[in-house]
């Protein structure tokens, strides 16, 4: 519409006046401090994670857990299952036949 009517300056200019009213600044040139070096751990390999998995497939110590993904991320071999727990898919809590069961439901309902 702005384009028929004015072209692009007054388009540019519309937007201007939107975000002056909102009470928002626009800012045309930002200037970021010098990024500090970030000391990452080692990804977790497959031995740490399973003294965290107990017997029935659940989690213990989940903010643990999660503190040292955070820090290190995870081996590749551990991202496909675990990346399933970290985006809320399955619980923590979630017991084997319990992730069982949640996949069979969403075969289920996708076909």
């Amino acid at each position: 519409l702005f384009f028929c009517n004015g072209g692009l300056s007054s388009f540019i200019e519309a937007i201007r006046r939107l975000i002056s009213d909102a009470g928002f600044e626009l800012i045309t040139q930002l200037e970021l401090p010098e990024r500090s070096e970030v000391k990452r751990d080692k990804p977790l390999k497959e031995a740490i994670v399973l003294n965290y998995k107990q017997r029935d497939g659940s989690y213990k110590e989940v903010n643990k857990l999660k503190s040292l993904i955070f820090r290190g991320g995870l081996e590749m071999a551990l991202r496909r299952d675990l990346w399933n727990f970290l985006l809320g898919v399955f619980g923590w809590e979630y017991t084997h036949e319990d992730i069982v069961n949640v996949r069979f439901c969403v075969v289920v309902f996708a076909v």
